[in-house]
């Protein structure tokens, strides 16, 4: 009885409180204060964060009872072979259930936690001995005599839409790096680079001691800094290959740039770092359908109907919208991708549907002159939004 009591009572605080749940794993008690800044901006936009240490081994549960305690999961303690009494498989099996991952890396992760984590996402994750270098774009201020420029300026923001939408969401500044890198396995096709290196960027192993071009793992577009996965559940797995990058101390550093001598109050990691974050999370790109319709043209009294003739004229309408956390609700989506089939066995239409700038697809066409079972079919697969996938009979 007690037992069933108390799954309600998950169920009831999971279905009642709309803000995420968030579970912040860090190496210490000590490291949180070195992402305060990251940990308020989160609680800003309404996550409630739970901190804890990675050595906690009695207080780091995930799921209870069956169902999961949290939405989203971020781990700062690369270098744990396990959070609390939690192995990699256990995190496996909490992306598995829809719900997010979050992960901060540097030159100490581990290869049997983190490393097992990238490997089922399609990502690998470059030697420990490896650093991104680049000669051309690096932060002046930062620079010590060493000549390595490991410390590099990037303001090649991510292409989709979903993250920066306009120019209002581009940050004002230039973003700090210092870490690893990582690039994709060949069959990654859900996996997508929210932050890539500039052309002169390369990840360098210094434990190869030959010539130079053979140490380099990956340079340019191909090296990815920030690398992604958007699961089919639509769950977001997230890895920064700097840890520094969340740090208070990056958030808030002044920059000078080496390419123009240009000075900054402060990095654009504060900026970029909470749009990161914003899509990781699901508090944007997320999509829903709703009002699904289909009638006869100009005729508008029978709706979704079971049966049609050969040859009639037929109006399909789909609503779809994207989530804001921001204002704890759904805006128009309106992009000119989305794909409309009509199926058999095979697709006898199939074309782009368009909309009325306020999150309303429409379409009219002939139905085809073979009689069958047909199923209204919308598939919406694309990097950065949230999939959409609909058949109606």
């Amino acid at each position: 009885m007690l037992q069933l009591i108390l799954y309600i009572a998950i169920l009831i605080k999971l279905a009642v409180c709309k803000s995420p749940l968030t579970l912040v794993v860090v190496e210490d008690d000590f490291s949180k204060y070195t992402y305060s800044r990251f940990f308020k901006s989160l609680k800003r936009r309404g996550h409630k964060l739970t901190i804890k240490s990675a050595t906690d081994k009695a207080g780091i549960k995930l799921t209870e009872y069956g169902e999961s305690l949290y939405n989203n999961l971020i781990i700062l303690s690369p270098s744990s072979s396990k959070i609390g009494d939690l192995t990699y498989k256990d995190i496996l099996t909490f992306i598995d259930n829809g719900n997010n991952l979050f992960i901060g890396i540097n030159e100490n992760y581990s290869n049997d936690f983190i490393g097992k984590i990238a490997d089922r996402c399609g990502i690998n994750i470059h030697s420990k001995t490896s650093k991104v270098i680049d000669h051309l774009n690096y932060d002046l201020l930062s620079k010590d005599n060493s000549l390595n420029n490991d410390i590099i300026l990037l303001s090649n923001w991510p292409k989709y839409k979903s993250i920066i939408n306009d120019k209002r969401d581009i940050p004002s500044a230039p973003v700090l790096y210092s870490g690893i890198g990582m690039s994709f396995k060949k069959n990654s096709h859900l996996s997508l680079s929210l932050l890539s290196g500039n052309q002169q960027s390369y990840s360098k192993d210094y434990s190869i001691q030959t010539p130079i071009d053979k140490s380099i793992i990956k340079s340019g577009n191909k090296l990815s800094l920030i690398a992604a996965l958007q699961m089919r559940n639509n769950a977001r797995i997230t890895f920064i290959g700097s840890l520094k990058m969340l740090s208070d101390e990056y958030f808030i550093s002044p920059i000078k740039s080496s390419i123009d001598n240009r000075k900054y109050l402060k990095s654009g990691n504060e900026e970029f770092i909470a749009l990161i974050s914003s899509w990781s999370f699901g508090e944007r790109g997320i999509l829903k359908i709703s009002n699904i319709t289909h009638h006869l043209q100009n005729d508008d009294t029978t709706i979704n109907p079971t049966r049609y003739r050969i040859k009639d004229l037929v109006s399909y309408s789909i609503n779809i919208e994207e989530y804001r956390l921001s204002c704890d609700c759904y805006i128009p989506f309106t992009q000119n991708d989305i794909q409309f089939e009509f199926i058999r066995l095979d697709s006898f239409i199939r074309q782009f549907i368009k909309h009325n700038n306020k999150g309303k697809y429409s379409i009219n066409f002939m139905l085809p002159d073979v009689f069958g079972i047909y199923k209204f079919t919308i598939n919406y697969k694309r990097k950065g939004w949230g999939y959409i996938e609909n058949e109606t009979l």
